[in-house]
């Protein structure tokens, strides 16, 4: 499992998310995350991400809060979680 290293916009705070999964969407990337302290919990909550830009060797992420992607991105996801594990 990767660990990424995010910087909250807001805070300034250093965010380490586990990387569940990643797939291409109509030649966008995906991430599904969770926080990297959530990784042994029964519970945890999961982000989808999209790669919005490179800046570098930099990629920005937004938070995905579109209902209508988040239908079509997460069960493509979800079904390459073994894939990405192995």
């Amino acid at each position: 499992m990767n660990i990424i290293q995010f910087i909250d916009d807001v805070t300034g705070e250093e965010v380490e998310f586990a990387v569940l999964s990643a797939i291409q969407y109509k030649e966008e990337g995906y991430i599904l995350v969770i926080e990297s302290k959530e990784v042994d919990l029964d519970e945890s909550t999961a982000y989808i991400l999209k790669a919005t830009s490179i800046d570098g060797e930099d990629v920005i992420y937004e938070l995905v809060d579109d209902d209508a992607i988040l239908d079509i991105v997460f069960p493509m996801l979800e079904d390459n979680m073994d894939d990405f594990e192995n």
